[in-house]
């Protein structure tokens, strides 16, 4: 028997699925994080029709074509720029304290958020060359202020 795809997609079963999904995700896409969800991706097809919820993903059309090689454009990329910005941001602020009131506290914090942010984008690195090179560019950024941070110390 020849499994029709298009078929199931129109079944009460494959409704059900979609909504326990679409639940699931408070209706984002569980990609970006970002968007609504507008459709519901197989992240593999080695079950289809019978597969488990965890085979599903809320998605947003912008990522479903992404994904499915469809779009070159990675709308989870737009997203992970807009955290590294808002961490720079946040880093850059703790520095200009840190100078300003010589605070080791806000040292730590600053080497806290910097580790964070080091271990979110390790976390959400795959093979992106702009992302491994951001992962590099702040680990140098940690060791060059720890050692900053040691020598200042020891001249005080």
């Amino acid at each position: 028997m020849i499994f029709d795809y298009q078929q199931y997609l129109a079944s009460r079963e494959w409704a059900l699925k979609r909504e326990a999904v679409r639940k699931r995700a408070g209706n984002k896409c569980e990609r970006c994080y970002v968007a609504p969800m507008q459709a519901v991706h197989h992240l593999t097809y080695a079950n289809i029709g019978k597969e488990p919820l965890e085979d599903l993903q809320a998605i947003c059309h912008p990522c479903h074509a992404f994904v499915s090689g469809k779009a070159n454009n990675d709308p989870k990329a737009e997203e992970i720029k807009k955290f590294y910005k808002r961490s720079n941001e946040l880093t850059t602020e703790l520095l200009k304290r840190y100078y300003k009131e010589r605070d080791p506290a806000l040292t730590r914090s600053l080497i806290r958020v910097l580790a964070f942010v080091i271990g979110d984008a390790a976390h959400n690195s795959g093979s992106n060359k702009h992302e491994e090179e951001m992962l590099e560019w702040l680990k140098h950024e940690i060791r060059d202020f720890k050692q900053f941070i040691k020598q200042k110390t020891a001249k005080e």
